[in-house]
């Protein structure tokens, strides 16, 4: 047992005589906006206390702990380690010095760089991509704005830590999603695959005119990084757009309905041969980069000739390859008061183009119809809809919500039909107030019975 002891206290002497503290980080020269890590590792001996100088300079995003053990080669290696995960506060010359209790030091100088270091040092790696067809507009007009993650690199953490910021815009989103996760795709980024995170996708609108600022997303990416217990963590800067948003010029044309941008036409008829009071429909697809939400109805009127009624036949808009679309349909109903060969009034819709940079008119053409029949003196029969079930239904009311056009159908109060009275609920009430009232009669009988046994 003496010989096993001294053995013992051999190798234990031993591996203690090859003790060490490893002072090191993952980097010397970070940016104030790039997390790095630092360790403190005690090797073939008892983790000491210790502290470190300089660390306020740094913000201290997490620190953990871990003990390993390795037998190589008849070596016993014993490990006990603290990892930080640290940000530099402010651009500078820093000096992180280790002291333990029992007065041992090590130092580590680092250097850090300021935000534009930072663009310079991940634009081969990663960056967020902004996009807009243009950076000057005019009041009114849609915006498509676009903003991607871009990586070269492959990543093990993805974070959005703030989203876009568009300030002094209205803002319409857009945005796909895959499930919970941002739609992303691979892509070839200047010959070199890439991977491509799909942050947001929308339409932007201007409250006024004048410089406005967009302000990126603020992202937090991940690095694997082998050796130490945390992942290199990396912040992205956030990156500042400008878009210069113009007034519109004066003297607005007559009917002008703040129409922005470049807009076409598409014109479908029925048929171009009718009776008096006959309706004969026509169908305007009006589409482009105008804000064409903001058209209501078609400027026209039927005069001498014709009765008119329109209808709002569908509207959608959305964003093709970075352009703004949207399109709108209209149906209109031409009822021909009197016989003979009559053109349809021309429509004419006012507009700002954008391109040319001038009011102009999207005009509808006339179209001649051949009108048979007599003059129409009767006032058109209204159409009502009939009575269901004594519940009569109202006509469609459009509201107006957000800028959006929605149908909807009001009904009056519901009417729920009367439940019958169940006569065996009476009769079963009077069972159960007898059956109580013999079953009280019964225990006072025990009670006396008891009582005179005393």
């Amino acid at each position: 047992m003496r010989k096993i002891g001294i053995i013992f206290l051999m190798l234990l002497f031993y591996t203690f005589s090859f003790s060490e503290i490893i002072f090191n980080t993952s980097t010397t020269s970070p940016t104030i906006n790039e997390v790095f890590s630092l360790e403190v590792k005690f090797l073939n001996q008892e983790k000491e206390q210790y502290r470190i100088e300089g660390i306020d300079n740094f913000d201290v995003i997490s620190k953990g702990s871990k003990n390993s053990y390795s037998y190589v080669n008849g070596q016993l290696t014993a490990s006990r380690a603290d990892a930080y995960t640290l940000q530099p506060k402010a651009k500078g010359d820093y000096t992180l010095r280790l002291i333990t209790n029992n007065g041992e030091k090590k130092e580590i100088k680092l250097s850090v760089g300021g935000a534009g270091q930072v663009n310079s040092n991940l634009a081969n790696k990663y960056f967020i991509e902004e996009k807009v067809p243009k950076r000057t507009f005019y009041f009114g007009e849609k915006i498509p704005y676009t903003e991607n993650f871009v990586s070269l690199v492959r990543l093990a953490s993805f974070t959005q830590l703030k989203p876009a910021e568009f300030g002094d815009f209205s803002v319409k989103d857009m945005t796909k999603y895959q499930g919970n996760n941002y739609a992303q795709k691979i892509i070839d980024y200047k010959g070199q695959q890439a991977l491509e995170l799909n942050l947001f996708k929308g339409v932007l609108q201007a409250n006024s005119s004048g410089k406005k600022i967009i302000t990126s997303s603020e992202i937090r990416v991940g690095e694997e990084n082998p050796g130490y217990f945390a992942d290199r963590m990396v912040y992205i800067p956030r990156k500042k757009l400008e878009l210069d948003i113009k007034p519109l010029p004066p003297n607005q044309p007559a009917n002008f309905r703040d129409i922005v941008g470049n807009i076409k036409s598409d014109v479908k008829w029925k048929t171009t041969n009718a009776k008096v009071g006959e309706a004969i429909t026509m169908e305007v697809k009006l589409f482009g980069s105008g804000n064409l939400e903001l058209l209501e109805n078609l400027p026209v009127d039927g005069g001498e000739n014709f009765n008119i009624y329109q209808n709002f036949g569908g509207y959608r808009e959305e964003i093709i390859k970075g352009r703004y679309f949207n399109e709108k349909i209209f149906e209109i109903a031409f009822i021909p008061k009197k016989a003979g060969i009559l053109k349809t009034p021309k429509i004419s819709i006012p507009y700002f183009d954008t391109k040319s940079k001038k009011y102009q008119s999207l005009i509808i053409e006339p179209k001649e119809i051949n009108v048979k029949g007599g003059n129409l003196n009767l006032v058109p029969t209204q159409i009502t809809t009939p009575v269901t079930n004594q519940v009569q239904t109202e006509p469609k009311q459009t509201v107006k919500e957000e800028n959006k056009v929605t149908e909807i159908e009001l009904t009056n109060l519901k009417i729920e039909k009367a439940r019958a009275k169940n006569p065996y609920k009476l009769a079963f009430g009077i069972i159960a107030i007898i059956s109580i009232v013999e079953l009280i009669a019964i225990i006072c009988l025990i009670r006396d019975r008891k009582n005179k046994r005393k």
